[in-house]
This record gives C-alpha cells, sequence and structure tokens, in this order.
C-alpha cells in the first residue's frame, strides 16, 4: 500500500500505483503455492494464504492460488491501492496549500 501512497504523493499516475498493489498481492497467491509445488511439499513455510482454513495438495493450492490470486488482488488494488493513492494525492495538495499561505 505505501508504494500506491507514494505514487499519489509524487503524481506518480493511479494505474502505476494499483498495478503495484496488484502485482504484490498476485505474489502472495501465486509465488508461495509455486514453490511449494516445486518442493512438493505441503508443510514448507512457503504456503498460500488459506481462505478456508485446510490444507490442499501443493499442485492444488497452486491452481487455488492462479484462479483465485487475481481476483483478491483486483479487488485489494482498487480498495486499498485506490486509498493509498488518495491519502497520497490529499496529503500532496494539503502540505502545498500550507506551503502557500506562508
Amino acid at each position: 500500500m505505501s508504494i500506491a501512497f507514494y505514487a499519489g504523493w509524487t503524481r506518480a499516475g493511479a494505474l502505476a500505483g494499483l498495478g503495484a498493489v496488484f502485482l504484490t498481492v498476485l505474489w502472495r497467491f501465486v509465488v508461495p503455492p509455486f514453490v511449494g509445488y516445486l518442493r512438493w511439499s505441503a508443510d514448507t513455510r512457503y504456503t498460500p494464504p488459506r481462505i478456508l482454513g485446510y490444507k490442499r495438495s501443493p499442485g492444488g493450492e497452486l491452481l487455488e492460488g492462479i484462479t483465485h490470486g487475481p481476483v483478491y488482488a483486483l479487488l485489494i488494488a482498487v480498495v486499498l491501492g485506490g486509498l493509498a493513492y488518495l491519502g497520497g494525492a490529499t496529503i500532496r495538495r494539503v502540505a502545498r496549500q500550507r506551503r502557500a499561505k506562508r
């Protein structure tokens, strides 16, 4: 979220901030199960967030990460990334107005 906040602060663009949040969340859902799949071990520390609270095989975790990851990443990027971007842009405007009053 800090990347989206910084993008709003520096006027880098909403797409850059939201894209960074999207890729970060997608990474979290896809890469850890992929590493577990390559090791073929469900007991490694490379495990994805488990929405349902039970373990699957490494292949099942990878499939779940690939299918559900983009949906959750888009939702989190739009909601939380958008709020962080707007927060950064708002703070930048307030700081600019305060400097102009001096």
